[in-house]
């Protein structure tokens, strides 16, 4: 599973988790509901910076939503 397909895994099950609307978290953000849908969607590659900003909106570590790999 790559890094994005990850982070926009973890952002919808912490949507779902706490009951919140991509179009809420939206707003939270000051994005349009389209430009968080495209990207949690995967049309277009959710950037560090963007993940950051939502992990801060829901009050959560980044690295809850962006996986850190173990050490090999």
């Amino acid at each position: 599973m790559q890094l994005n397909e990850a982070a926009r895994h973890a952002i919808s099950a912490e949507l779902a988790q706490r009951g919140i609307s991509q179009r809420a978290l939206a707003r939270m953000l000051g994005w349009s509901q389209t430009y968080l849908q495209n990207r949690i969607l995967g049309r277009y590659a959710l950037t560090t910076t963007e993940v950051e900003q939502i992990a801060k909106a829901l009050e959560v570590p980044v690295t809850q939503l962006i996986p850190v790999a173990a050490p090999q």
